[in-house]
C-alpha cells in the first residue's frame, strides 16, 4: 500500500530545510534543544494558524490527538509548557530572515496592472490588553502594535513588514527601513505626506501617489487639457512654497479627481509625470488592496489574539502568521488554483491531517469521490 502524506506535511513540503536551518544556526536557536526544536515550533505554529487553535493548550490536544499522522513531522507530543517557553526564549528573528527567504522563491509574476511596480504601503494596528502586555504601550489602558507593510499591487505578497508598538507614528515606523529601487511606485495614504519623505523618494528616481494635505502651502504654475468624462478634473503642475520649499524644491504634479459613485473629490500629489492622469488615480484606487490584506490575515489568521504574552512570542506568532500566508501562495501558483486564497485555506484546514494529495483535495476530487460514495449508501440502504 502506497503512503500518502498529509496535508500539513504537503504544506511543509514547500519549506526549504536548509533555508530555515542556515537562520536557526545563524541566531543558534536550537542552542540547548535536545527535544522541541525552532523547525518543530514553526510547524506546530503554522498547524495553529491554518486551524486557528486558541491555545498551547488546544494546539498541543490536537497534536497529541493525531500524533499518528503527524509522527513523520517529530511532532509525537508538544508539551504546552515546551511550546510556551520555546515562544518566550526562540529567537524572533529566525522566523522574520526565513519570511523574506521564502519570499524569495515565489515565482515572479510575468504581466502587471500597470508597466510599473506599484508598491502599496500602509499600516495596521492589533490592541492589546495593557495589563497582560505591559510591553506594548499604547493607550492609558490599552496596549497594542502596529504592521507597517508594503505589498506588491498585483501579487499582494507582503515583500516588507514592519513590528513596532502602536504608538509609532506610521512615517516614523517605515522612515529610512525602506530600499527605493529606481522606476517603481509607491502609493500612500496622506498620513505619509510629509514634504522631506516624499523628496527621499525623488531623490531615488522612484515615483509615488498621495493625496496632498489640507496644510500644504503650494502654487499652481502649469496645467494640462484632460478628459472630464474619466473623472479627472485638473490636472496640474505645483509647487510648494514658504519655509517648506526646502524640504521640497522642485515641482510636482497634483490631480484633482471626482469619485461619480460616492461624489467625493480628491487631489493626489505624484513626482510621475509620464503616465495619463486617469492612471495616477486608478493606482491610488489600487490602494484599498492592503485594506483587503489586512483585513484577511486578522480575519484568517491568528494575529487578534496571542498564545504568549511576551514581545517575543507575540512577533513569532506574526512572522509564522505571514510564513503560512506564503506557503499558502505558493501552492496555489503551483497548482494554478482559480479559487481565492480564503477557500483554499478553508478547503486544507478541515482535512489538515487525513493523507490525501493537495491536488486531489483542491480540484475537488475528493469532495466528488465522498459525494460518490454517500450515494452508493443510500442506494444499499434502500434496497
Amino acid at each position: 500500500m502506497s503512503f500518502n502524506p498529509s496535508i500539513l506535511s504537503q504544506v511543509l513540503k514547500e519549506v526549504n530545510k536548509n533555508d530555515f536551518k542556515n537562520q536557526v544556526s545563524k541566531y543558534k536557536g536550537d542552542y540547548k534543544a535536545s527535544v522541541f526544536s525552532c523547525y518543530n515550533l514553526m510547524t506546530s505554529m503554522i498547524y495553529s494558524q491554518i486551524t486557528k487553535k486558541e491555545s498551547t493548550r488546544d494546539i498541543s490536544n490536537g497534536i497529541e490527538s493525531m500524533h499518528s499522522d503527524f509522527f513523520h513531522l517529530g511532532l509525537n507530543h508538544v508539551k504546552r509548557t515546551t511550546l510556551s517557553d520555546a515562544l518566550n526564549t526562540r529567537s524572533e528573528k529566525i522566523f522574520e530572515d526565513y519570511f523574506y527567504k521564502l519570499m524569495e522563491d515565489l515565482t515572479p509574476i510575468q504581466k502587471r496592472r500597470f508597466i510599473k511596480k506599484v508598491n502599496i504601503i500602509d499600516s495596521t494596528t492589533i490592541s492589546f490588553c495593557l495589563k497582560k502586555f505591559d510591553w506594548a504601550t499604547f493607550k492609558t489602558a490599552k496596549g497594542g502594535i502596529k504592521l507597517h507593510t508594503m505589498i506588491d499591487y498585483d501579487t499582494l505578497i507582503p515583500e516588507k513588514v514592519l513590528i513596532s508598538n502602536a504608538n509609532v507614528h506610521d512615517i516614523k515606523g517605515i522612515y529610512d527601513k525602506i530600499d527605493f529601487k529606481t522606476g517603481e511606485i509607491y502609493v500612500y495614504d496622506r498620513g505619509y505626506a510629509s514634504y522631506s519623505y516624499l523628496y527621499s523618494i525623488e531623490a531615488k528616481q522612484a515615483f509615488y501617489v498621495t493625496r496632498i494635505k489640507d496644510n500644504w502651502n503650494i502654487i499652481r504654475t502649469a496645467s494640462r487639457e484632460v478628459d472630464t468624462n474619466t473623472g479627472v478634473m485638473l490636472d496640474e503642475t505645483i509647487e510648494v512654497v514658504g519655509s517648506k520649499k526646502k524640504d521640497y524644491p522642485i515641482p510636482l504634479r497634483m490631480i484633482t479627481f471626482h469619485h461619480k459613485e460616492t461624489g467625493k473629490i480628491f487631489r493626489f500629489i505624484t513626482n510621475n509625470f509620464e503616465m495619463n492622469a486617469f492612471e495616477i488615480a486608478e493606482i491610488y484606487k489600487g490602494r484599498w488592496q492592503v485594506e483587503l490584506f489586512f483585513k484577511w490575515i486578522k480575519q484568517h489568521l491568528k494575529i487578534k489574539s496571542f498564545y504568549s504574552t511576551s514581545e517575543n512570542g507575540v512577533k513569532i506568532q506574526i512572522w509564522c502568521a505571514l510564513i503560512t500566508y506564503l506557503l499558502l501562495l505558493k501552492i496555489k501558483n503551483k497548482f494554478n488554483i482559480k479559487i481565492s486564497i480564503f477557500h483554499f485555506l478553508r478547503k486544507i484546514s478541515n482535512f489538515i491531517d487525513k493523507r490525501i494529495y493537495m491536488y486531489d483535495l483542491l480540484y475537488g476530487f475528493f469532495d466528488k469521490f465522498r459525494f460518490e460514495k454517500k450515494s452508493e449508501q443510500m442506494e444499499l440502504q434502500f434496497l
